[in-house]
């Protein structure tokens, strides 16, 4: 019942804007919540890592490597669930998930360096290497 009072508003909506003001709207929209998802996840990211910590090997993790990362690929993923709604040419549609899909691959390769980073540095915390005899293990 509430799905179709969704579509109905969204139909009113369109039918009053137009078709290409409305797509615009509906774009923004989901980038607007995209990032407003990604502000409430890194809250609650720094929150937890404040009080108990994301660790790995007895250590924390720093997790401001991944606040970039996310801030680009939330909003992409909004987009991809609000993009079936959109009444835009089909050559434009095709181009618009091409680009979709490029910046979401980007995104996560982003993502992927940030979280090896943040695992060498965590590494390299551990271990001095400005000591004169560095190679004996360190407990």
């Amino acid at each position: 019942m509430k799905l179709n009072k969704i579509s109905d508003l969204l139909h009113l909506l369109s039918s009053k804007l137009g078709d290409l003001p409305f797509s615009l709207l509906m774009v923004l929209a989901a980038i607007g919540f995209g990032l407003l998802v990604h502000g409430i996840i890194t809250f609650l990211l720094k929150r937890w890592h404040l009080r108990k910590g994301l660790t790995l090997i007895d250590a924390k993790l720093p997790v401001h490597y991944l606040k970039n990362p996310l801030r680009a690929l939330i909003p992409a993923f909004c987009l991809v669930l609000v993009l079936p709604l959109l009444r835009i040419p089909e050559h434009i549609d095709t181009l618009t998930k091409h680009l979709l899909v490029l910046w979401i691959i980007a995104s996560i390769a982003w993502l992927s360096i940030k979280i090896v980073s943040m695992i060498r540095d965590l590494v390299l915390s551990r271990y001095h290497l400005d000591v004169k005899d560095n190679l004996s293990p360190q407990c």
